[in-house]
Formats: C-alpha cells, sequence, structure tokens
C-alpha cells in the first residue's frame, strides 16, 4: 500500500512535471509566433489571410496551455480530496481503535473481577468444607460419648436400684470404654 501510494506519487510529480514542461514549450512557440506575427505586421509582409492563420494558431496553443493549467488544478485538486479523505477515514480509524481498545480494557477489567469473585468463592468453599469438617469430627465425637455414657449410666442407674453387683458394673464399664 505504502509503494502503491509512494509510485502514484512519484507518478503525480513526473505528470506535473512534464505537462509544466509543455506550458512552458508551448508558451515560447506561442511566443515565437507573436514576435513573428509582430515582425511581419511592422513589415507589411502578411496578407489578411496569413495574419488570420497565425492569429488562430496563437488562440489554438494559448486554449492548449489554459487546458493544460485546468489539468494541473483538477489533478491537484483531485489529491487533494483523497488527502483529505484519507486524513478522514485515519482520523475514524484512530477513534475506532481507541473505542475498541477501551472496550478491551473495561473486559480485561470485567475478567479480572470475575476472577477475584471466583477465587473469593472458592475461599469461601474451602473454609466452609474445613468447618463441615470440623463439625463433622464433633459430631462423630460426641456420638462416642454419647454412646459411651449412655450404657454407663444405665449400668449406674441399675447398680444404685441393686439388679447388678458393682465389680460387673466396673467390668462393663471398662469394657465399654476400650471399645
Amino acid at each position: 500500500m505504502i509503494q502503491s501510494t509512494e509510485q502514484n506519487f512519484y507518478n503525480l510529480q513526473d505528470r506535473n512535471t512534464q505537462i509544466i514542461s509543455d506550458i512552458h514549450n508551448l508558451q515560447n512557440i506561442e511566443k515565437d509566433l507573436f514576435n513573428n506575427l509582430e515582425q511581419r505586421l511592422s513589415q507589411n509582409s502578411l496578407n489578411q489571410s496569413q495574419k488570420e492563420t497565425l492569429v488562430h494558431k496563437i488562440n489554438e496553443i494559448s486554449q492548449m496551455r489554459t487546458n493544460m493549467y485546468q489539468t494541473i488544478g483538477g489533478i491537484n485538486s483531485f489529491y487533494k480530496s483523497n488527502l483529505n479523505n484519507s486524513t478522514d477515514i485515519l482520523a475514524l480509524q484512530t477513534s475506532a481503535i481507541d473505542i475498541v481498545e477501551k472496550e478491551l480494557n473495561a473486559a480485561k477489567e470485567r475478567l479480572k473481577l470475575i476472577e477475584d469473585y471466583k477465587l473469593n468463592k472458592l475461599r469461601l468453599v474451602e473454609i466452609n468444607n474445613y468447618y463441615g469438617q470440623r463439625y463433622a469430627s464433633h459430631t462423630r465425637l460426641m456420638k462416642i460419648i454419647i454412646f459411651m455414657f449412655v450404657p454407663i449410666l444405665i449400668l449406674a442407674f441399675l447398680v444404685n436400684k441393686g439388679f447388678i453387683p458393682s465389680w460387673l458394673f466396673s467390668l462393663l464399664t471398662i469394657i465399654i470404654a476400650v471399645i
């Protein structure tokens, strides 16, 4: 793209230089024809037909020169318009890039917030798991204590009422404690 633009620029420069050179040549030809007309008029060596022919040639050359000036003006206007359009397009593209960049940064920020939220949730889950396991351990310990003391309490009640002897109570209490 850059090479193509540079090539177009150099082609435009070459074309403008050629047109200016052609205009200069036409000016010289016009000047020579005008000098020739003046010289021959001063010498009275021209008839009306020759005079009209020379004036017609001078006018044609002048018109060609004017057309060439207009061509240069048109070319320059075209490239100026293209430059303005390119500048506008570049400004729009820069604006679009800025918008996309801001959206990308906002998306990164949202992603970071989501990741932080996710990490916090994982920490809460780990903490809940820890306390859940701790409470489960306490529950097992309490069950063991209850399952151990309920039979001992029943045996103590039976010993106090005299239904079982105290040596049997001691033996059964040791067995329960070992189990």
